[in-house]
């Protein structure tokens, strides 16, 4: 397989790159997955969640027979050290997606249940993140086949650059509106970072991409 950049970290708790996620997409299972259909599924889990009248506990089963690499059985407390791992370890880049966890909880050895602060439907999407799949067009980050998708959430606001502009003018912005952003040294950076320029450059604004190395542009 060829990649357009090295992985930042080989570690799914502490990396950030779109190139580290192709790797762990080969290498590592999830709780729950993405079909081509764009249905999550269960992966790991034996089963969708489910979640609690009050929106507050989220009981998962833990699929029988799975081992790891060393031959390890797969149950519930692997999957709690995981979670818990994801959501305190120093760097995680994982933390502020599980931030609506209070608690992780060893129910039996093949379920899990997980405590929220608050009620948050996305859970299980975000559960099943952390790979490349197929994504169909949309005007928010719900996919309109989703369970989870909604007329409102696929509401798509006319694109209107002249509007946009009159609303900042009228909120007081100084125009143009200046802004640099630090992007990594990579081609898929790059190209997200000029993407995003080319956007800005519509509204009248100036957006620099500024390279993490000391290489400038």
């Amino acid at each position: 397989m060829a990649l357009s950049a090295e992985p930042d970290k080989l570690d799914p708790t502490l990396a950030r790159t779109l190139v580290g996620r192709s790797v762990f997409n080969a290498i590592c299972e999830k709780l729950y997955d993405v079909d081509a259909k764009l249905t999550i599924v269960p992966q790991l889990a034996a089963a969708l969640p489910e979640f609690s009248a009050d929106g507050l506990t989220v009981t998962i089963k833990i699929r029988n027979g799975v081992k790891f690499a060393d031959g390890t059985a797969l149950d519930a407390a692997a999957v709690k050290t995981s979670l818990d791992r994801h959501r305190t370890l120093a760097g995680s880049a994982r933390a502020s997606e599980l931030s609506s966890v209070a608690d992780v909880q060893v129910v039996d050895p093949a379920t899990i249940a997980i405590k929220l602060k608050v009620p948050f439907t996305p859970l299980t999407a975000v559960l099943a993140d952390r790979f490349r799949g197929k994504y169909s067009p949309a005007c928010g980050p719900i996919s309109p086949a989703s369970p989870f998708s909604s007329d409102a959430a696929q509401a798509c606001p006319k694109h209107d650059p002249a509007a946009a502009k009159a609303l900042l003018t009228a909120a007081g912005v100084t125009m143009p509106v200046k802004t640099s952003m630090v992007i990594g040294n990579t081609a898929d950076a790059r190209r997200l970072g000029e993407t995003i320029q080319a956007q800005v450059k519509e509204a009248a604004s100036t957006w620099s991409c500024n390279p993490s190395s000391s290489r400038r542009r």
